[in-house]
């Protein structure tokens, strides 16, 4: 779980907690599972509703939400949300 803190109390080791557990957990599911799934095979990601409205104590919260976010959407069409398809031929 990301720890909710103000940014200037978190240390190094808070910031790469949200990044090893609740971002990269996720991005690895896509790139180990992008050789396992199906043609038009889908991943559901999710992040949470405080990369849009944050509250007092959330910022590596926002930023681990936000960064799931972009990844998402690197790897979507235009118009799609949190879904990503891929085909077996796209699996690296």
């Amino acid at each position: 779980m990301v720890r909710f803190m103000p940014w200037v109390k978190a240390n190094d080791d808070d910031r790469e907690h949200g990044v090893r557990q609740e971002l990269m957990g996720q991005v690895n599911l896509v790139r180990i599972g992008a050789e396992f799934v199906r043609d038009a095979g889908q991943f559901m990601l999710t992040s949470g509703v405080l990369a849009q409205h944050p509250i007092a104590g959330s910022p590596i919260v926002r930023t681990v939400n936000g960064a799931v976010e972009a990844f998402v959407r690197s790897g979507c069409r235009p118009r799609t949300w949190l879904c990503v398809t891929w085909k077996a031929s796209r699996a690296a």
